[in-house]
């Protein structure tokens, strides 16, 4: 019996697969202890090494597959950076409007219209100057001024406001966007009141050009921190008395000083704004955010020129650069709505859109203001769109000015840099080679132009240590006499420039 045990056991050791199993066991009981054990100096080089190694590949790699694309944009001109200096004796200063933040132009009565507060020294909420204690004495410092552009003897008045009650501190202005030159002038006007409180009001100016009356004001529990906004052609009120169009709207500051205090320090502290661009529907009377984690958002604006006007210009003053969204209908069941007009009863359709980014152009400098305009140029004579860029070399400067003053309660002497920048689109071309006839049996260089349209972008105006015009933060271009206007909040007068 026992020899019987003896050979099944001999039998179990020797059958396929058992000696691999015994051996796997084994190593695996080796390797444990070593498992356990901390790495070796000379494990931890290996590891640095082949990271250092994979690291160098991979930037290597990155700039293999993104330099043949960035040279190819190069050779077609795509952002080609160029200078056209106006020159100052181009430009003259005007007295008059000061301490404005924003300046827009109606093009159908050539009416410069200027944002401005005589109280900038101890209020400017998008440089983070709010404090409420200092602003409690001058309620009504707001001040908007009108200039006609097509007259050469027109100088620059003060408006008297009509019908607006409680504290005025404008910021950003959009026109209404008639194309009726029999249409009244009407605007749009941002009021941060306080700190907690901004409003969007509707003026009218009326035709004598002294008066500006209320119409209206809009509110809504997302209106916190405005600054700039831009009206949307595409979608008005169904009250005929009194049509009002919906409007994209920016904030200067992504949290509220009263509410989150302490993300609203360290978004001054830091100067990382991550601001929100909100949409208010005029037949709906409801607001939307729209866009969203914007950096330090400075301008917006519709371009009416374009045949669908359904496209967008952002100016981020925090990452350098202009983005361009397309107003876009991505699902009818949820953008498209009836609704019932609340004050005429009646019923009507409404969208809410949504926005899908285009393009980006970027610049050495922080851009404070946006303007498009149609103007003719060497490569159309007809005109095309420019987009109007204005930019601060050193925007740090500028938060300098608003806190020397704020502390002196005085607009300070300081000055900062100017510039401004003109895209437009430049006709490009390149050369082509392709076969001829067969028989010939080479190949003979063929120039047959192969156009194309590339951006340019051209700084038109460049004042760096800002003796001429300090700290330009909005831009406004009148297409029927080729001037641009330039303002500043913390420059007395306004600069005229002649393209």
């Amino acid at each position: 019996m026992a020899d019987e045990d003896d050979f099944r056991s001999a039998m179990l050791n020797i059958r396929p697969g058992h000696t691999a199993l015994r051996r796997r066991r084994k190593a695996e009981a080796e390797r444990e202890p070593a498992a356990s054990s901390p790495p070796t100096d000379s494990d931890n080089s290996d590891y640095k090494a082949k990271l250092v190694v994979f690291s160098i590949c991979m930037a290597l790699l990155s700039w293999a597959l993104y330099y043949p694309y960035s040279s190819s944009l190069k050779l077609k001109g795509y952002r080609r950076q160029a200078t056209e200096d106006l020159g100052t004796e181009k430009c003259f200063k005007t007295r008059g409007p000061s301490y404005c933040d924003d300046v827009q132009v109606h093009r159908l009565s050539g009416l410069a219209i200027f944002s401005c507060d005589t109280a900038k020294a101890v209020w400017n909420p998008p440089l983070g100057i709010d404090n409420d204690t200092l602003i409690e004495n001058s309620p009504r410092s707001g001040e908007i001024w009108v200039q006609d552009m097509r007259s050469a003897t027109s100088s620059p008045k003060k408006l008297e406001i009509i019908g607006l009650t409680g504290a005025f501190h404008p910021l950003g202005i959009a026109l209404f966007p008639y194309t009726d030159p029999n249409q009244p002038v009407r605007i749009l006007v941002v009021n941060q009141a306080n700190t907690t409180y901004s409003s969007v009001e509707v003026f009218e100016v009326k035709a004598a050009g002294n008066k500006l009356v209320h119409l209206r004001t809009i509110t809504d529990p997302l209106f916190k921190n405005l600054y700039r906004l831009t009206a949307d052609p595409l979608q008005w009120t169904i009250d005929h008395e009194l049509p009002l169009p919906s409007f994209w709207v920016v904030q200067h500051h992504g949290y509220d000083q009263t509410e989150r205090p302490h993300r609203r320090y360290f978004e001054d502290k830091l100067g990382l704004n991550a601001a929100t661009a909100i949409y208010y529907n005029t037949p709906a009377e409801t607001a939307e955010a729209n866009l969203w984690y914007l950096s330090s958002p400075s301008g917006i604006i519709v371009d009416t020129k374009e045949k669908s006007k359904r496209k967008v210009y952002v100016a981020n003053s925090g990452s350098g650069s202009v983005e361009i969204y397309r107003n876009t209908l991505v699902s009818p069941e949820n953008q498209l709505k009836t609704i019932e007009d609340k004050r005429t009863g009646q019923s009507g359709h409404v969208y809410w859109p949504s926005m899908i980014h285009q393009e980006s152009s970027h610049f050495d400098a922080y851009p404070s203001g946006i303007e498009l305009a149609f103007l003719p140029n060497d490569e159309k004579k007809d005109g095309s769109t420019s987009t109007f860029t204005v930019a601060l070399p050193r925007y740090y400067e500028l938060v300098d000015i608003a806190k020397d003053s704020a502390q002196k309660q005085n607009v300070s002497e300081k000055r900062t840099g100017t510039r401004v920048y003109r895209s437009f689109p430049e006709l490009r071309w390149r050369a082509s080679h392709k076969a001829v006839l067969p028989e010939e049996h080479k190949l003979v260089p063929n120039f047959d132009e192969v156009t194309f349209w590339a951006p340019v972008q051209k700084l038109i105006f460049n004042n760096e240590d800002g003796s001429l015009f300090s700290g330009a933060t909005s831009v406004a271009i009148s297409e029927d006499d080729n001037k641009m206007v330039l303002v500043g909040p913390y420059e007395e007068g306004i600069l005229i420039c002649s393209l």
